[in-house]
């Protein structure tokens, strides 16, 4: 749903919550980055305001749809997943992501594997839409094996 609505591959997104949260919708780094999609909520604070304020960083709806917003502000800004990725994670000034890109972009590759295994959806799972799956069975695939 989230996917569709900003027009981000929905697999990229779970990729992304799966590397930065392992699915871990309380997670807080160090640094301060919460939630699913581990957003710096003291830089984002704006972003928030749409679901009630930078208390929603835990609520698992607002911090994906905000950390989807920021990745596809990266995306357009650099015309890359790979780039928007090495901005994501941190590392925009940095000569290498430290392999945050390849770790996301495998991850997203595996859950491809696993809805096409699934039978769900055909194996180009690059055009899938919100009526190929619904939001709970993403959730439910990317979470099978760990």
């Amino acid at each position: 749903e989230i996917g569709e609505a900003k027009n981000v591959d929905p697999l990229l997104i779970m990729a992304v919550v799966a590397i930065e949260s392992s699915y871990n919708a309380k997670a807080r780094s160090p640094a301060g980055a919460e939630g699913l999609m581990q957003v710096m909520t003291s830089v984002h604070r704006r972003k928030y305001s749409a679901f009630g304020g930078e208390t929603k960083a835990f609520d698992p709806y607002a911090n994906m749809s905000v950390g989807t917003d920021i990745l596809n502000e990266l995306i357009q800004r650099t015309g890359s997943v790979r780039k928007a990725l090495k901005w994501y994670s941190g590392a925009a000034n940095l000569s290498s992501d430290r392999g945050y890109s390849a770790r996301v972009l495998a991850e997203r590759y595996q859950d491809a594997i696993l809805l096409s295994q699934s039978g769900k959806v055909p194996p180009d799972s690059n055009h899938l839409t919100h009526t190929t799956l619904a939001f709970e069975d993403w959730v439910n695939i990317a979470t099978q094996d760990g």
